[in-house]
C-alpha cells in the first residue's frame, strides 16, 4: 500500500510541478524544456521557488499559494520520512494543515469514512482544486 500511495503523491508531484513550469514560461516568455530556471536541470528552480514566483507575479491568490504549500509539505513527506506511509502518519508531523485540510475539502465527506479516508480525501481535492487553478486561473 506504501509504494502505492507513495507513487500517486510523486505522480501527481511531476504533473503539477510541470503545470507550474508551464504557467511560468508562458507568463515569462520561456521554454521551460531548455529553461535552466524552469527544465529538468539541476540548476531548474525548486517546486517552492516556481509557487512563489507565481504569488510573486500575482498569477494566484494566497489562499492557491497555500495550497501549493500544503501539497509540497506532504509529498516532501512521503518522498523523504520513511516513517510516512500513510495520510495519518503525514498529518502527525505536518499537523498545522491537518484542520485546514479537512475543513475546505472533507465537509461532505461520507460519514462512514475513518481519519486516513478523510485525510486522503482531502488531498485528492486539494490536488484537484490546484490542478483547476491552473487550467483556469
Amino acid at each position: 500500500m506504501y509504494q502505492t500511495m507513495r507513487a500517486e503523491i510523486m505522480e501527481k508531484g511531476v504533473a503539477i510541478e510541470a503545470g507550474i513550469s508551464g504557467i511560468l514560461g508562458y507568463i515569462l516568455n520561456i521554454e521551460p524544456e531548455t529553461s535552466k530556471s524552469l527544465g529538468y536541470q539541476n540548476t531548474a528552480l525548486s517546486f517552492n521557488a516556481k509557487v512563489n514566483l507565481l504569488t510573486d507575479l500575482k498569477f494566484v491568490p494566497k489562499e492557491i499559494a497555500r495550497q501549493f504549500q500544503i501539497f509540497a509539505e506532504v509529498r516532501n513527506k512521503f518522498a523523504h520520512v520513511q516513517y510516512v506511509d500513510n495520510f495519518t502518519k503525514c498529518f502527525e508531523i505536518v499537523k498545522d494543515h491537518k484542520k485546514y485540510l479537512l475543513d475546505t475539502f472533507t465537509k461532505s465527506a461520507p460519514v462512514d469514512l475513518d481519519e486516513e479516508g478523510l485525510l486522503h480525501l482531502g488531498f485528492t481535492f486539494l490536488c484537484f482544486n490546484i490542478g483547476m487553478c491552473m487550467m483556469y486561473p
